[in-house]
């Protein structure tokens, strides 16, 4: 459930604009909405399913005495939907999202999303605190991930229900 995030976009389009003061951060929102085919809970689950959201958010990109990029932040408010079988869930995150360029390095402390059913409760849910390192590999997890894990169980049996 885990997807690409606006920094490169923002980093990208950014690149070409007058280098900022040194300690004042660039600031802006976004607002994206988009729908993609979730491989692992497809491959999980033995069907497809489709996850639909609006994404909307703000970012700071911050900068060195060089004018070099140094760190980005990014606070995402995710609302949409999971859906297969004729069946549609209820998807919400808060997502807060930290990059350190110089190292590679990021960290998710976030609520990275709850998938619910309205009458039925929580289906599945990714919170808490995730720490990459410029390889991609967690380093540091505290709270339920499920997604990360592969455990799609509950998820799989609501959408087929």
């Amino acid at each position: 459930m885990r997807r690409i995030t606006l920094v490169l976009a923002a980093t990208a389009c950014l690149a070409g604009l007058a280098q900022p003061a040194y300690g004042t951060p660039t600031t802006g929102s976004f607002e994206q909405e988009i729908t993609y085919l979730d491989d692992g809970a497809s491959a999980a689950c033995g069907f497809a399913v489709t996850f639909h959201q609006l994404d909307r958010g703000t970012y700071q990109l911050f900068f060195d005495q060089q004018g070099d990029l140094t760190r980005v932040q990014v606070q995402t408010l995710v609302n949409g939907t999971a859906t297969a079988n004729g069946i549609t869930l209820l998807v919400h995150g808060r997502e807060n999202n930290f990059y350190d360029l110089v190292t590679g390095t990021q960290m998710d402390a976030s609520l990275e999303f709850r998938v619910w059913l309205p009458g039925l409760g929580v289906v599945i849910m990714d919170t808490g605190r995730l720490l990459f390192d410029a390889q991609g590999n967690v380093v540091f997890e505290a709270g339920p991930h499920p997604a990360l894990e592969g455990d799609f169980a509950a998820l799989c049996a609501a959408l087929t229900r």
